[in-house]
């Protein structure tokens, strides 16, 4: 079975693809705080 090659011809698909992966192994996106939003649950009082 021959390999397979994924060739990126432009680099904003790679980016793309980069950034999800990079923010979900690190659980932390950068933008989150930037725009207001939160998706902690919210604690009980």
């Amino acid at each position: 079975m021959p390999a397979t090659v994924i060739q990126v011809t432009d680099p904003r698909r790679l980016g793309a693809g980069v950034v999800p992966l990079l923010t979900g192994a690190i659980g932390f996106c950068p933008v989150y705080p930037l725009l207001g939003l939160n998706t902690c649950p919210m604690k009980k009082v």
